[in-house]
This record gives C-alpha cells, structure tokens and sequence, in this order.
C-alpha cells in the first residue's frame, strides 16, 4: 500500500513567482507539501518511496521546487508538481545540464508572457486552468 507524506520546509529563496500568483511565497515562509507516494507499507513495514523518475526531498537538503495554484477541498492551496535538486545555487533539471536560476526564472517569465492568459485566477482548479489554457482563442 502506498502512503502519503506530509512536509514541513522553508522557503529559502524565491526564484520566480507569477506575476498573478493567487497564493504568493516568500523567503522564510514555512510551507506543508504533500508528496505521494511517500511511503510503500508490505507485510507491516514501511519503506521510504518516489515516484519513478522522481526525488525524494530529504532532511538537510536543499532543493527547487515547482508549486501552482490550486484547489483542494474547496481552499486556495500550494500543490507541488516537481522537484529538483539545487547544487551550488543551479537548479538540475532531469537530462540537462543544470542552469543557474536566472536562467530559470527568465526562461519562466518568458513562457508566462508568450502564454497568453494561462496565468492562475482566484477560486480555480489546476485542471480548471489546463483547460482554460486549451481553449482556442
């Protein structure tokens, strides 16, 4: 059976936020993220799991993280959808070589404003908004 995991973190730095971020983050926050799955339970025991292909964020770490807007049981929320290893303040995005976060954040803020409307809005899902984003214009 597999099992959730809740984390507690801080926010160190911001390296890019939406300019229409519903639910802003800044450094110092202190944050709760889900992750699923967190732990796989055979016969009793309990191991640590990931997802394939995924990290598992781990204490004394420090790592990038890719949150949304979204709604949960009716509440604005935070919900993670990647995380990356930070090494020497460059972000490592799988099968790349690692970038630093300017590079980042100007190749993010260049994707939110060559999108159109595809920023969040207040009281929508994260599938609402794929599907706004999908619509013809």
């Amino acid at each position: 059976m597999e099992i959730g995991r809740d984390l507690a973190v801080r926010v160190e730095q911001v390296v890019w936020q939406h300019p229409g971020a519903v639910t802003t983050v800044s450094a110092g926050d202190q944050l709760s993220i889900y992750t699923f799955p967190g732990y796989v339970e055979i016969d009793g025991q309990r191991s640590p799991a990931r997802a394939q292909g995924a990290l598992r964020m781990e204490v004394g770490q420090r790592y990038a993280v890719a949150l949304t807007d979204d709604i949960t049981d009716g509440a604005q929320v935070l919900t993670l959808l990647n995380t990356f290893l930070l090494e020497a303040d460059a972000i490592r995005l799988p099968d790349s070589p690692a970038l630093s976060q300017a590079q980042v954040a100007a190749e993010l803020e260049d994707l939110s404003t060559d999108s159109g409307n595809t920023g969040p809005e207040k009281g929508e899902s994260l599938l609402q908004r794929v599907e706004r984003a999908g619509q013809p214009r």
